[in-house]
C-alpha cells in the first residue's frame, strides 16, 4: 500500500512562501523547506497582507510572513476563531489585519514594513517582468507536469495570488455599496474602511480619498447569503449633495471629507436615510422625519415596516402589505399578503428580492419591481443565494446581471431601470453645489480618468490609484491623439455645473 503523504498547504506574501504541514510551519527556499515553528494547530483561517493565522480549539497563532515571528493569542471573548476575521480590512496590500492588531502583535513599525515590502515587491516585479502573467502561467503548468504528486490547486492558488498582486487593485463589490456618479462616464464611488473609493465598471480602483471615519462592516454582513443585509450603510444624493448613513451616524460629503451632521441613537439595520422632495429624511421606528438646524420635524408616522428606495421611488415593506409612498407621504398599496413574516434580501438597481414565510414557516420568494411598482411571486425552486452571489457592478451601480433581470421582470426592465437612474442622476447633478463638490473631489485627475477610459491603460498600470503624479506625463503621451475628444468630454461634464452661456 502506498504510504500516505502528509498534506501540505502553501502560502505566499511577496517573495516569501511558507508551508503548513501537520503542526509545522516552514519556509520554502530554493526548493527546500526550512522549519520555523512547531505549533499545536494546523487549521489556517487567513493568509494575506503579511500575516498567517492558524488556530486550534484554544489558541490562535499569528505569524509575521516577513520575518517569521510567531505570536500566540488565547481564544477568548476578545479574540476567537469566530471574530478574528472581523478585524480584517481592505488595505494597501489587499485584505489584511487592521493596523492596531498588527501593532499589538509585532510592534508599531510592522504595518509600515508590510506596506513597504509589498510596494517594493510590486515595483520590482513589474519592472523586471513586464510579461509576468504569461511567464507565470508557463511556470505553473511546468510545475504541475513535473511534480505529479503536488496538488495543482495549490499552484493555481499561487498563480491567482500573483495575478492579484501585480495587476490593478480590484474592489470586491460584495463589500461595497456602489454609487454611480456621472451618466456619461463609467465612474463609481463607494465608501469603505475609511476611504472614498473611485473606480470603473471593471471594479479597478482609480483613486481613493481618505475620509474622517471608519466604516463598520460586521462580519456577517461581509458576504451575501450569510445575512439579510448586503450592507449596513447607505449613500444617497439629495439636493445635489452626497449623504452617507453609517451605523448610528449621518455624514455629508464636503471638501473631500465626510462631515458628521447627526447621530441616530439606537439605529437598526433597516433604518435608512431617504430623499423626499429633495429633502433629506430619516426613517426610524416607523417615523419619517427631517432635521432642520438640529431640530426634528416629523413628516409621517407609519404603523410598522421598513423603507427602501430606488431613485425617487420609495416603498414601505409593512406587516401585511407592500406600499408605494407618494410625494405627500400618503401610501398606496401595491401588494397585499397573509404571510407570517417578510424579510428584504436584496435591494439594488431597481430590484428588491423579498422572502416571506408561509403558514409552515417555509420560505416563499418575490421580487419587487421598483420602477413599475409591481410585485411578482417567484417559483419555489428560486435559489436566492446563487442569485445574490451573481451581483455585479453595472450601469446603475450594484445590480443583478441583465440576464437575471430579464428572467425575473421581462426584457424591457433593464432599460427602464437604466433610464430612470440616468434621469435621476441628471436631475441631481443640476444642483451646482453637488457638481462643484464632485469636481473638487476629482480635481485635475478627472481628465486622467477620462483618458484612462478611452485608452484602457488601466490594464497597464497597477499603481494608478496612488501614483497619478508620476504617470501623468505617460498618460498625456499615450492619449495625445485623443486630446480633442477628451477636451470635448471635459467641457461636457463641466457644463453640467454652469449655464450654457458660460461655456467657452
Amino acid at each position: 500500500m502506498e504510504e500516505r503523504q502528509p498534506y501540505k498547504q502553501f502560502y505566499q506574501f511577496c517573495n516569501k512562501i511558507f508551508v503548513v504541514q501537520e503542526g509545522l510551519i516552514s519556509e520554502f527556499i530554493n526548493g527546500n523547506t526550512i522549519l520555523l515553528h512547531k505549533i499545536s494547530g494546523q487549521q489556517v483561517s487567513f493568509a494575506q497582507g503579511g500575516t498567517l493565522i492558524i488556530h486550534d480549539n484554544k489558541i490562535i497563532w499569528v505569524m509575521d510572513m516577513i520575518n517569521g515571528k510567531l505570536r500566540k493569542l488565547i481564544d477568548d471573548k476578545r479574540y476567537n476563531k469566530h471574530n478574528i476575521l472581523s478585524l480584517v480590512r481592505f488595505g494597501e496590500s489587499g485584505l489584511q489585519l487592521k493596523d492596531e492588531l498588527l501593532v499589538e502583535l509585532f510592534g508599531e513599525d510592522f504595518p509600515q514594513l508590510v506596506r513597504k515590502t509589498y510596494e517594493n515587491y510590486i515595483t520590482d516585479q513589474y519592472r523586471r517582468y513586464p510579461n509576468l502573467l504569461v511567464e507565470t502561467d508557463k511556470l505553473i503548468n511546468t510545475l504541475a507536469e513535473d511534480q505529479k504528486q503536488v496538488r495543482y490547486d495549490t499552484y493555481q492558488y499561487l498563480l491567482e495570488n500573483l495575478k492579484m498582486k501585480i495587476t490593478q487593485k480590484i474592489l470586491p463589490c460584495q463589500l461595497l455599496f456602489v454609487q454611480k456618479l456621472l451618466p456619461d462616464v463609467n465612474i463609481y464611488l463607494a465608501v469603505e474602511d475609511g476611504f472614498i473609493h473611485i473606480f470603473n465598471d471593471q471594479k479597478i480602483l482609480l483613486k481613493q480619498v481618505a475620509v474622517n471615519f471608519d466604516l463598520f462592516i460586521g462580519q456577517q454582513s461581509r458576504f451575501f447569503g450569510e445575512s439579510t443585509q448586503t450592507h449596513i450603510y447607505k449613500m444617497i444624493m439629495c439636493s445635489g449633495r452626497l449623504y452617507v448613513h453609517n451605523n448610528e451616524y449621518v455624514y455629508v460629503l464636503h471638501n473631500s471629507q465626510l462631515q458628521l451632521i447627526t447621530r441616530v441613537y439606537g439605529h437598526r439595520q433597516n433604518d435608512w436615510i431617504f430623499s423626499f422632495n429633495n429633502t433629506l429624511a430619516l426613517f426610524e421606528d416607523g417615523v419619517l422625519y427631517t432635521l432642520e438646524n438640529g431640530v426634528r420635524r416629523d413628516l409621517q408616522r407609519f404603523n410598522s415596516g421598513m423603507m427602501i428606495q430606488f431613485c425617487q421611488n420609495t416603498f414601505l415593506l409593512a406587516e401585511s402589505s407592500i406600499c408605494f409612498i407618494n410625494a405627500d407621504y400618503s401610501t398606496e398599496i401595491i401588494f397585499e399578503h397573509q404571510f407570517r413574516s417578510l424579510t428584504k434580501l436584496f435591494s439594488h438597481g431597481g430590484i428588491a428580492v423579498i422572502q416571506f414565510a408561509d403558514v409552515n414557516w417555509s420560505p416563499v420568494f418575490a421580487v419587487l419591481d421598483m420602477v413599475n411598482r409591481q410585485v411578482k411571486m417567484l417559483n419555489k425552486d428560486f435559489d436566492y443565494q446563487n442569485v445574490l452571489l451573481q451581483v455585479e457592478v453595472g450601469e446603475i451601480g450594484l445590480q443583478l446581471p441583465v440576464k437575471v433581470q430579464k428572467q425575473m421582470l421581462g426584457v424591457e426592465f433593464p432599460g427602464q431601470a437604466a433610464r430612470m437612474y440616468t434621469e435621476y442622476l441628471q436631475e441631481q447633478i443640476q444642483y451646482r453645489e453637488y457638481a462643484e463638490e464632485l469636481i473638487h473631489l476629482l480635481g485635475d485627475d478627472l481628465k486622467i480618468l477620462l483618458q484612462a477610459r478611452f485608452q484602457r491603460i488601466d490594464s497597464q498600470f497597477e499603481h494608478i490609484y496612488d501614483k497619478f503624479g508620476q504617470i501623468h506625463q505617460q498618460f498625456e503621451e499615450k492619449t495625445h491623439k485623443h486630446a480633442d475628444v477628451i477636451n470635448v468630454l471635459c467641457k461636457r461634464i463641466i457644463s453640467l455645473t454652469q449655464d450654457s452661456s458660460d461655456i467657452q
